[in-house]
């Protein structure tokens, strides 16, 4: 049973974990949807190491796809999510078991979609992680490997260059590739900021060009933004789709440090308005 305390766990802690266990159940009923607070996600990760096979085993328990339905958060993998992040955050010794999970065949790609998101909730992403996040890239879930592609780019490991030119050469999902060539670009590589501003410029989906547009505006070496912005200026006079053409402005409008207004006034100002138009989507970061 998944309330049974991991193998190697002291008494104590295995009977505290068994006991908040029990509590959240008894608590949440069958399908544990009860909130969970801060004190309950330190009493997890005050475990340590020694809680990650619990860990593991819950993460089966909660779905996946609820919980990627901003109408249907799952709360207590919310919480799980909160334990990875602690965890991660402050031991060392729990961090290199959550990179060998990230390893191992094992680990279902649900598993580590939760593993992913959890050390997403870092602020700095630790360099003993690096094994674990290349795994990632060959997760058969795109947003797996989207995910651990931005951890690699957040990293900023500079041996994370060849895995990540590796993955954008065999990446197929359009929405995954623009992504992945972000990341590439924060490392300083060319091919990277080339990659993305091809999509962003020519590619036949509205939805991958307009998205490619909008991840142009968080490029970040100097020499990256000229690309960028040269791209984008070409794109507004160009982009036939509206919501493709509203993340042209927006990205525009943040490496110009201008207003939509302004920004219209340079490129379209036969277009200008009032008041901008509505956008329902954006880009991911």
């Amino acid at each position: 049973p998944s309330g049974t305390p991991p193998v190697g766990m002291t008494a104590a802690a295995g009977l505290a974990g068994s006991r908040l266990v029990l509590a959240d159940r008894a608590g949440a009923g069958a399908n544990v949807h009860e909130h969970w607070g801060r004190e309950r996600i330190e009493a997890r990760a005050a475990l340590g190491a020694e809680s990650v096979p619990w860990l593991m085993q819950e993460l089966t328990r909660v779905n996946l796809e609820n919980f990627m339905m901003d109408s249907c958060r799952e709360s207590y993998g919310e919480g799980l999510i909160g334990v990875i992040t602690v965890l991660a955050g402050r031991d060392a010794q729990a961090r290199r078991e959550l990179n060998l999970r990230l390893q191992s065949r094992v680990t279902t790609p649900d598993q580590r979609a939760w593993l992913l998101l959890g050390l997403s909730g870092l602020r700095v992403i630790p360099p003993d992680l690096f094994d674990g996040l290349v795994a990632g890239l060959t997760c058969p879930l795109a947003m797996n490997r989207m995910r651990a592609s931005e951890l690699l780019g957040r990293m900023g490991d500079p041996r994370a260059v060849e895995p990540l030119r590796e993955a954008l050469r065999r990446e197929t999902n359009g929405h995954t590739k623009i992504r992945i060539a972000l990341h590439l670009a924060w490392l300083g590589e060319d091919e990277g900021i080339d990659s993305l501003a091809l999509h962003a410029r020519s590619d036949p989906r509205w939805d991958v060009r307009g998205v490619a547009c909008g991840l142009l505006r968080h490029v970040r070496a100097p020499a990256h933004k000229v690309k960028a912005l040269a791209v984008l200026r070409e794109r507004i006079r160009r982009e036939d789709n509206q919501l493709a053409g509203a993340q042209v402005t927006g990205s525009l409008q943040v490496l110009e440090g201008k207003t939509w207004k302004e920004v219209m006034q340079t490129y379209l100002p036969w277009q200008v308005e009032e008041k901008p138009p509505t956008v329902t989507t954006a880009p991911a970061y």
